[in-house]
């Protein structure tokens, strides 16, 4: 039956069992988190790592993401407080409360699975907590929230400053509701998971998840929905820092030859940049999150490669927040070492040729004095020889005198 066949009797059936394991990967992650109870070793055994090894990994990349986290968070809380002109303002009082929310976000992403209870359903490495841990984390997760939030009132800041030309003074009116918000929503959420005991094991860390019934409602209602929100508010500010920076650009085109409204719009330019940096850090930490939860929400299959993003890029977002707080000294840094290597450059330049334009000078010299040395030998000659024809023609006369 298999004389014309490309494959052998035995690899016949050893490609029938293996093609179910192939088929079975997409929709591993849905019936981790839905159906604990029916994972088995056998629906890994093709990839790069064990069954084991991939959940192993799963709770070890939030410890990882979240300790470049904490210490890029405690640098801008540091740098922002030690700075009594930053302290004055309003972005970097809204900086700190999003740094304090990045700081308890790292924290609980750092404890990772250890606070889910031990004897939780499913494969989760490393659990070891209880029920009070487990809540306790899920309540501090739900509070992050409030990041989103200061995202948001972030963005609406370097809106209102850059796009609308607010004053300093004016925003620092609207500052208290853009600190108030975030917290009050937060900690009214959490308290709500937590008075329906709604934190259970969510496979990375602590959060909404089954047995309770309306874990995917609460998931979406408290959670993605002010994140996806914040999100899509971001992107409006983005776009419109844009809009703004080209028209500040030909605006500083129209008026370059005036240098205090060159300056205003240099100064205006650099925060406006700041800004869309800020708001684009925190779009690229949702897109791997919210792409997982829509296919969840949608019954779509996911993966582990996607789920390792999901793990890795919420929880590395003080560590983006520190690279662009630092951007403007690493830009000015920069700047600072190209002049210096460019005046280098030029100085060089200018002194080999100046070195070349003297040995050209001397040359020349050299040249001029050679030359006239020439003129007067060959003038001497000359006049030596006139000389002696002068002397001949004398005594030429003498004789024929004296004849």
């Amino acid at each position: 039956m298999t004389s014309l066949k490309l494959l052998s009797f035995d690899q016949y059936f050893k490609a029938l069992a293996i093609i179910p394991k192939v088929a079975s990967v997409p929709y591993t992650y849905n019936i981790i988190t839905h159906h604990h109870h029916n994972i088995t070793p056998a629906m890994t055994s093709l990839k790069l790592l064990s069954f084991d090894q991939y959940f192993k990994a799963l709770a070890i990349i939030p410890k990882v993401a979240s300790v470049p986290s904490l210490l890029g968070s405690g640098y801008i809380l540091r740098h922002v407080l030690g700075d009594p002109k930053r302290k004055r303002r309003v972005q970097g009082r809204l900086l700190c409360g999003l740094t304090v929310c990045d700081i308890i976000s790292s924290t609980c992403s750092f404890l990772s699975t250890w606070p889910i209870p031990a004897d939780s359903a499913g494969p989760v490495w490393g659990a070891s907590g209880n029920d009070a841990t487990c809540s306790a984390q899920g309540f501090l997760v739900q509070l992050t929230v409030a990041g989103s939030c200061y995202n948001a009132g972030l963005a609406l800041y370097y809106l209102l400053a850059v796009v609308h030309g607010w004053s300093e003074d004016r925003c620092k009116k609207l500052e208290p509701y853009l600190h108030a918000f975030p917290w009050v929503y937060g900690l009214t959420t959490a308290i709500v998971g937590l008075a329906l005991g709604a934190y259970h094991n969510a496979t990375l860390w602590c959060h909404f998840g089954p047995p309770f019934e309306y874990e995917k409602e609460m998931r979406l209602g408290l959670y993605y929905s002010i994140v996806w929100t914040a999100c899509l508010f971001n992107i409006y500010c983005m776009g419109s820092i844009c809009y703004s920076i080209w028209k500040t650009e030909k605006a500083s085109a129209k008026y370059s030859r005036q240098a205090s409204t060159l300056d205003t719009y240099r100064q205006t330019r650099l925060a406006a940049v700041q800004g869309f940096f800020y708001c684009f850090s925190f779009i690229l930490t949702w897109i791997f999150p919210s792409v997982f939860r829509i296919l969840g929400f949608l019954g779509k299959p996911t993966n582990f490669i996607l789920l390792g993003f999901v793990a890795w890029f919420p929880c590395f977002q003080g560590m983006m927040n520190f690279l662009v707080f630092i951007r403007p000294k690493l830009v000015q840094r920069y700047s600072s070492l190209k002049s210096s290597k460019d005046s280098t450059k030029k100085s060089k330049g200018s002194a080999e040729n100046a070195e070349a334009g003297a040995d050209y000078l001397q040359d020349e010299d050299k040249f001029k004095n050679d030359e006239l040395q020439v003129v007067e030998e060959n003038s001497g000659g000359i006049v030596a020889g006139a000389g002696a024809d002068d002397l001949k023609d004398e005594d030429d006369n003498f004789e024929d005198n004296k004849l």
